[in-house]
């Protein structure tokens, strides 16, 4: 699973921890990697850890594009969230 559409307040990257502990209970070995670099980081990476998913959530900074890339194409799942619309929707990308 990977977050990595703007890592501002309005587009609710906390939920991307919200949604892999849900996730998480029907896929053990899931992984959410979290791109990008903002100020509210810290507060994210508490959020992830009272969550209890400390192993399953990765910071990876900021990332150059064939790095980030590599990440999309091996995700199973997309997520991204925004406050400006009226619904948060899921990309599914199935890799071959």
């Amino acid at each position: 699973m990977v977050y990595f559409r703007g890592v501002r307040p309005y587009k609710r990257p906390e939920e991307a921890s919200y949604l892999l502990s849900k996730v998480k209970k029907y896929f053990e070995n899931i992984t959410l990697f979290i791109v990008g670099e903002w100020p509210s980081k810290l507060a994210l990476e508490y959020l992830v850890k009272d969550l209890g998913l400390e192993g399953g959530a990765i910071f990876t900074g900021k990332l150059k594009t064939d790095q980030l890339a590599k990440i999309i194409s091996e995700a199973w799942l997309n997520y991204e969230g925004n406050t400006f619309c009226s619904w948060i929707y899921f990309w599914l990308i199935i890799t071959f």
